[in-house]
């Protein structure tokens, strides 16, 4: 007489899991708004944090070397405090990098240079990049990532 195989139990799908950070996620979305890279470094990923640091600070030292500045306002227009508060916001993503730049490169930049919006471009892009660069440091403190 044969013996039935039991067939092995299938278990419920699982619904959501919940969430445990294994490590803080605060204090490295913090780390990697303050310097590239660090968040990253924080959490273990050390080739990855350094990685972001060399590109990232490549790209916005060379950016306001070329630009000299971040935004050069022009007294008058209409859209002024608009663009202001937009190019705040956006470079805002960079941390001290933005800050220190704000105090060091105060000087007015050359509109009329063929650098001057390469120069912007490349600060902003590290900036933005940055802001990808803090969205993964959270996901990875929360487990999403490996």
């Amino acid at each position: 007489m044969k013996k039935k195989k039991k067939h092995p139990r299938k278990l419920p799908k699982e619904t959501e899991k919940r969430l445990i950070p294994v490590a803080s996620p605060v204090t490295a979305a913090l780390l990697a708004w303050l310097v590239f890279g660090l968040g990253h470094v924080y959490l273990g990923k050390r080739w990855k944090g350094v990685v972001l640091f060399g590109v990232l600070t490549f790209l916005y030292v060379f950016g306001m070397f070329y630009a000299k500045e971040i935004y050069l306002p022009v007294s008058g227009a209409h859209l002024t405090p608009l663009v202001e508060t937009v190019n705040f916001v956006a470079f805002l993503p960079a941390g001290l990098y933005y800050l220190v730049s704000g105090l060091t490169f105060g000087l007015k930049g050359d509109l009329a240079s063929p650098l001057y919006e390469i120069g912007w471009l490349m600060a902003l892009s590290a900036a933005l990049l940055n802001a990808l660069a803090i969205n993964d440091a959270w996901d990875i403190a929360w487990g999403k990532k490996g």
